[in-house]
């Protein structure tokens, strides 16, 4: 068996480094680097991992949304064309259902 001793020795240094007291200049930058503040971006992303992580039906929904690539956008198109087509049938109807427009459309 054999063990590299340099890589414990190293990491038993870091250790006793990272773990004496600091005094000082240190202490206060320390402090700053330790105070720094969670934005909001930073909670949302992590709120979403975990809102993800407990519910695996959403998990499903976006693979299934990632899967579809971008049909939603072309079945709303087609929709849209479809809805100006029967707005116009109606119109149509509605003027040749009226007297004086008998004839005209």
């Amino acid at each position: 068996m054999q063990r590299d001793v340099g890589e414990d020795l190293k990491d038993a240094k870091w250790q006793q480094h990272t773990t004496m007291k600091r005094e000082g200049l240190d202490a206060v930058l320390e402090q700053t680097v330790l105070a720094k503040q969670v934005t909001v971006m930073d909670k949302s992303k992590s709120d979403w991992r975990d809102f993800k992580t407990e519910n695996d039906q959403v998990l499903e929904e976006s693979e299934a949304h990632k899967k579809s690539g971008g049909t939603y956008l072309k079945n709303k198109d087609c929709l849209a064309v479809a809805d100006g087509k029967a707005y116009v049938k109606k119109c149509n109807a509605r003027l040749g259902a009226d007297v004086r427009n008998r004839g005209k459309v």
